[in-house]
């Protein structure tokens, strides 16, 4: 029940985040064509919107299901790398649940090729060889 629950509030607040950001890129193509007694009303919308796009309270949801479904996942991987910072130890549970790249760009509100970098960083702060695979290793804690 509660992988099921975690796989669900992870899909939710992607597919919200993706909406979110739909709508954003919307609405600033219509704030470029709008003319000026619009254009507050549109900017006070686009400014809600943002706000919507909460990232943190987000992750507070995801990583209070993800502890209940992995409860020592955080300090295994703290104490086999102290040196990770929160953000990579975000990125390592989104590894953990088996996101891609996309999912987790999407997730946190970045590019893909952030995410990329990412993993990237994290596999050399692990200390890992190139041809030892991050996700193996995550999905092994």
């Amino acid at each position: 029940n509660t992988d099921r629950e975690l796989a669900s509030i992870t899909l939710y607040v992607q597919e919200k985040n993706k909406m979110l950001e739909e709508l954003q890129e919307k609405m600033k193509e219509v704030l470029n064509d709008s003319s000026n007694e619009n254009r507050d009303k549109l900017l006070n919308i686009s400014k809600n919107i943002k706000q919507s796009i909460n990232f943190e309270k987000d992750w507070d949801k995801i990583k209070l299901h993800f502890e209940k479904v992995h409860p020592d996942f955080f300090s295994k991987l703290s104490q086999i790398c102290p040196q990770l910072t929160q953000n990579e130890l975000k990125h390592c549970a989104y590894i953990k649940i088996n996101m891609n790249n996309k999912e987790t760009a999407t997730l946190l509100g970045v590019d893909y090729n952030t995410v990329k970098m990412s993993r990237y960083r994290i596999k050399k702060k692990l200390e890992l060889l190139q041809e030892e695979d991050l996700t193996q290793f995550i999905q092994q804690i």
